[in-house]
């Protein structure tokens, strides 16, 4: 069965919806919206620096940041702007 490709800036070629909403799911579990919007705050929004105080991968911080439609993506390192 043919589906169309999904339109998502974190999306995978070959990764199914259930797979993306599988990830999802852990990212809300790990982390919970409140304590994650704190953290936000708290570390002015420094992806790496909520990656670390989750104990999460990076990429995982950066998704659940867009999820709750918060400004991410400039850094980290590899974005040549280091903010730990």
């Amino acid at each position: 069965m043919n589906t169309p490709e999904r339109i998502d800036p974190f999306a995978t070629r070959g990764v199914s919806d259930a797979d993306h909403q599988a990830t999802d799911f852990a990212c809300a579990i790990l982390m919970p919206e409140a304590p994650f919007r704190a953290a936000y705050l708290a570390h002015q929004g420094r992806l790496l620096a909520l990656a670390r105080a989750f104990g999460v991968p990076y990429s995982a911080a950066h998704r659940r940041a867009a999820m709750l439609a918060l400004p991410a993506g400039a850094h980290h390192p590899a974005a040549g702007r280091w903010a730990p």
